[in-house]
């Protein structure tokens, strides 16, 4: 018998990947980036688009509300500030008045109310505003505009939200954006 030479058993080992493992590897990477991309958008989106989500969400709901119990609502912003507050109109003690339905809502740290600016181009930068929401399905025509300020100084990134006053959904759009543009 001839004696065959054993090769060493590292010569035979594979120490590396196969283009299978590779490609199921890179799919899985994907498929788990693809679940949790829009969570971690949530976490990481600006203060600024979530206060316009914010108060497009409570908009929207009190266009719904009226709607639906019949009652004259209202949306009141504190201009200059961070706050808003949904209010209902009640016969309190034998006159009618607004009364809060919650707590002040308050923007998210830097963001603040630049101004209210009705149909009538007036705009309103200072003190109290407020948007009615009335039982027939209609809402005073406004736009309010949220900035984002940056730094110590006012001006910065801008937001427009546009309620529309026969369906009630509110448009955000990025900039300041005004009546017939």
């Amino acid at each position: 018998m001839k004696n065959k030479r054993r090769l060493p058993h590292r010569l035979f080992s594979h120490t590396g990947f196969t283009l299978i493992e590779i490609v199921v590897t890179m799919a899985l990477m994907v498929l788990l980036i693809g679940i949790t991309y829009p969570l971690l958008e949530h976490w990481t989106e600006g203060s600024l688009r979530k206060a316009g989500r914010q108060v497009t969400a409570v908009m929207e709901g009190l266009y719904e509300r009226a709607v639906m119990t019949r009652q004259i609502y209202r949306l009141t912003f504190d201009v200059g500030g961070q706050r808003y507050r949904p209010e209902m109109l009640q016969m309190v003690d034998g006159a009618m008045a607004f009364v809060p339905l919650t707590d002040d809502h308050l923007l998210p740290a830097g963001v603040r109310i630049l101004d209210v600016v009705t149909a009538q181009q007036v705009k309103i930068t200072d003190g109290q505003a407020a948007v009615y929401f009335y039982p027939i399905g209609r809402l005073d025509a406004v736009i309010i505009h949220l900035e984002q300020r940056t730094g110590a100084q006012s001006g910065g990134a801008e937001l427009s939200l546009l309620p529309h006053p026969l369906t009630g959904r509110v448009t955000v759009s990025a900039g300041d954006v005004e009546f017939g543009s």
